[in-house]
């Protein structure tokens, strides 16, 4: 018997003003037409207009995603209700999860356990790193498979993708994708 699977992508988007075009490569990469769940972690920052201004333009990309069929539904990772609240009230599709790193938040706060019951969006947890490679890391990793230590690494974005057995909660595949850009 062959059980259903779940493919879920989180997104890394750095910078935020990164379009989501890059979805459809890593799908490629993975041998996918979609999956069934998009989470995006913007990088952690201040509530501010010029930042409420990047979510934006990534969302309306995420948007797209899912009237191009590429996901059916969309969700975002550590968002506090201010900026949970300003993205539910531009948004034309509406996140219907919100991660939440409990490294960085033991408790999530009463106000956004409230707003996001009234606004249907489910409360998620997790223990992921905020950054995933960090630079010494990735410049290790770099240096040792090409051999070349003098160029420094960044990258662009990255995508972390787990399928998950339906009904059983076992964790099938997990990996992550990136792209990398030199910086020096």
């Amino acid at each position: 018997m062959v059980l259903p699977v779940e493919i879920i992508a989180q997104l890394y988007v750095c910078p935020p003003s990164l379009s989501l075009s890059l979805l459809p490569s890593a799908l490629e990469e993975l041998g996918l037409q979609d999956v069934d769940s998009v989470v995006v972690a913007f990088p952690p920052s201040p509530h501010s207009p010029e930042n409420m201004a990047a979510m934006k333009e990534v969302w309306k990309s995420v948007e797209q995603l899912v009237h191009d069929g590429v996901t059916e539904t969309v969700g975002v990772a550590d968002l506090m209700r201010p900026q949970l609240e300003e993205l539910l009230s531009w948004a034309t599709i509406k996140p219907m999860t919100d991660q939440l790193n409990l490294a960085h938040c033991c408790i999530i706060p009463q106000d956004l356990k409230d707003f996001s019951k009234n606004h249907n969006v489910t409360l998620n947890t997790h223990n992921d790193e905020r950054d995933i490679l960090p630079p010494p890391q990735l410049q290790a990793l770099v240096g040792g498979v090409c051999g070349n230590h003098d160029n420094q690494w960044g990258y662009s974005w990255a995508t972390r993708y787990t399928s998950i057995i339906h009904m059983r909660g076992i964790i099938a595949h997990k990996g992550y994708l990136l792209e990398l850009q030199k910086t020096q």
